[in-house]
């Protein structure tokens, strides 16, 4: 897994406490990308490992929400986190 991986979703508030769903769609996603390609499993892939979130608004009221998991081998510093659109 020497590349980054992310996942991203929409949470339809912009309050913090509304956005359990979202958080754990967006790592769920983001655990069966890494484990599809590692052959891991999907409770074992994220253990260990920095991850990223990013809280966007999105709309008038909602927030879009995105998880980086870094490559290994690569340093936050030096890291090239690829966007959402």
């Amino acid at each position: 897994m020497g590349e980054n991986h992310m996942a991203a979703e929409s949470s339809s508030s912009r309050h913090p406490q509304d956005w359990g769903r979202a958080v754990s769609v967006v790592l769920t996603r983001l655990a069966e990308t890494m484990a599809r390609e590692s052959g891991g499993t999907t409770d074992e892939v994220l253990v260990n490992r920095d991850i990223r979130l990013n809280i966007v608004a999105e709309g008038e009221h909602g927030a879009r929400i995105t998880a980086t998991c870094l490559g290994t081998g690569t340093t936050a510093e030096g890291a090239v986190i690829p966007r959402v659109c």
